[in-house]
């Protein structure tokens, strides 16, 4: 199963090889909408005024969309990663 609030890149931080602190890094929901982030924004989109906040704030809505469409495909495959 995969879930949203799971983190992507959990880390923990050592100092004289003893753990000193600990770095939950992105959730997985996060790191998804990132990466659709990253994908629609690169698409050649010369029409679009990249300053406008309108385009910025449904670019991020539409990347987090894209990002929980993938967590709820990757369940319904049965994927228990």
């Amino acid at each position: 199963m995969t879930y949203a609030h799971h983190n992507a890149f959990p880390g923990i931080e050592y100092y004289d090889e003893r753990p000193i602190a600990s770095h939950p890094g992105l959730t997985t929901r996060e790191l998804f909408a990132a990466m659709a982030m990253q994908g629609i924004l690169a698409a050649d989109m010369d029409w679009v005024d990249p300053e406008d906040r309108a385009v910025q704030t449904l670019t991020a809505k539409q990347a987090v969309s894209y990002a929980d469409a993938l967590i709820a495909a990757l369940n319904e495959a049965g994927n228990n990663g």
